[in-house]
């Protein structure tokens, strides 16, 4: 009898072991699809970009009434350098939840071969300095900062969204749509979030806000 118990706890002790080596891999599988990987793409083109006159909508969110308006048509092929989820109860949660730093030129092209650390938080994305080398490889550091912007999303309608949220480090993504302003008022607060319209400023108000309309993944 104790022979056959014994058989039994070992036999219940390889199972979970096997059961927790599985998990593992499923998570550490998943953690790197999230994740995404680095890597470099050659020959992207700058980012299209063409004022509008007029256009937006308007939306009822956490008891704002808010006004989206357009700004200019922008039509950006990237190569996505790092995404961030915002999940938060921030308002600005509620319309963009996915940022993504967007590379294209030289910065996308030698990504792969320059670590810039890319990192994102607070609605910011930042690098890590480059060394005298990298900066000589690229250009210059204004080159650099022309060549990537961190990108507010907010999706046009559902399905958009979903592929947004589907968007991962490394993909060759081609995203259309507007860059907009977003100014809401409630009984006793405010909020307005306005886009760049430039690839070359930097800092608080530097990101572009983008009403995403299309999202499409480039082979």
């Amino acid at each position: 009898m104790k022979k056959s118990r014994l058989e039994t706890r070992d036999k219940l002790i390889i199972f979970l072991v096997i059961v927790g080596a599985v998990f593992l891999a499923l998570f550490i599988a998943h953690s790197i699809y999230m994740s995404g990987t680095r890597r470099g793409i050659a020959g992207i083109r700058e980012p299209l970009q063409e004022t509008v006159n007029g256009g937006g909508m308007h939306r009822n969110a956490d008891g704002f009434e808010t006004d989206i308006t357009f700004k200019c048509y922008y039509d950006i092929e990237a190569l996505v350098l790092s995404t961030h989820d915002y999940n938060g109860s921030e308002l600005s949660d509620k319309f963009a939840p996915v940022d993504a730093a967007l590379g294209w030129g030289k910065v996308a092209q030698y990504n792969d071969i320059i670590d810039f650390n890319w990192e994102q938080s607070g609605r910011f994305c930042r690098c890590d300095p480059l060394s005298a080398a990298d900066v000589k490889l690229l250009g210059s550091i204004e080159y650099v900062q022309e060549h990537f912007s961190n990108n507010h999303l907010i999706p046009a309608e559902k399905d958009v969204e979903k592929k947004i949220k589907k968007i991962r480090k490394g993909d060759h993504i081609r995203i259309r749509g507007y860059l907009v302003n977003v100014d809401g008022s409630s009984e006793d607060a405010s909020f307005h979030w306005h886009s760049s319209t430039s690839r070359s400023d930097t800092g608080n108000g530097a990101c572009e806000i983008i009403y995403v309309t299309n999202v499409d993944w480039i082979e």
